[in-house]
C-alpha cells in the first residue's frame, strides 16, 4: 500500500491529494455514522434479515379504478408508484423533505432547508395526471392516493386497514 501511495504521489499529485481526501472523509462519515453507499460501508450486511411482521405500501385510484401496477412493466411502474410514494411523504410530513433531520442528526446543522414550497403542489398534481394518463392510454380526471398497511397471517398478505391520503 505505501508504495502505491508513493507511487501516486509521483506520478500525479492531485490524485493522490484527492485520494487522501476521499479516505479522511470516508473515515469521517463512518464516525458520524453516516452510509451513503453501500459499496464503501459495510452496515447493511452486519446482520440477517428478518421477517417483518407487516408492511404498508401506497395504492393508486384513478376516476375510481384502481391502478393495478403489475399491468406494467418495471421502469413504468417504478414511474408511476415513486413519484406518488414521495409526494405521500411530504404530505404527511407538512412537506418537509426527510433528508432534512437525517442530515441535521449525523452532521448537526444543514445550512439550507430542504423544505419544499407547498406552491410545488398544484404543479405536481397537474405533472403527474398528465404522466398517468399517458401510461394509461386514457385521460385521468381525479386521482384518490390511499396509504395500505398489510399484516401476515398464515403466510398471506391480509389488508389491516387503509387510509385516505388525498384526492386530485
Amino acid at each position: 500500500m505505501r508504495k502505491y501511495i508513493t507511487s501516486l504521489w509521483e506520478h500525479s499529485k492531485i490524485a493522490s491529494i484527492l485520494l487522501g481526501i476521499f479516505v479522511v472523509g470516508q473515515v469521517f462519515l463512518s464516525y458520524k455514522g453516516i452510509e451513503i453507499t453501500p459499496w464503501l460501508h459495510w452496515g447493511m450486511y452486519s446482520k440477517a434479515d428478518t421477517q417483518k411482521k407487516a408492511f404498508t405500501i401506497y395504492r393508486i385510484e384513478a376516476d375510481g379504478e384502481r391502478v393495478l401496477l403489475s399491468n406494467f412493466n418495471d421502469l413504468q411502474r417504478e414511474c408511476i408508484y415513486s413519484p406518488l410514494e414521495h409526494y405521500a411523504y411530504l404530505i404527511e410530513n407538512n412537506f418537509k423533505e426527510p433528508y432534512e433531520d437525517y442530515y441535521i442528526s449525523k452532521i448537526g446543522t444543514v445550512t439550507k432547508s430542504f423544505t419544499v414550497e407547498q406552491a410545488i403542489e398544484e404543479q405536481f398534481q397537474k405533472w403527474y395526471k398528465k404522466r398517468l394518463s399517458a401510461y394509461l392510454n386514457n385521460e385521468v380526471k381525479s386521482i384518490a392516493l390511499y396509504k395500505v398497511r398489510y399484516k401476515y397471517e398464515n403466510g398471506r398478505a391480509v389488508e389491516e386497514k387503509q387510509k385516505l391520503i388525498q384526492t386530485f
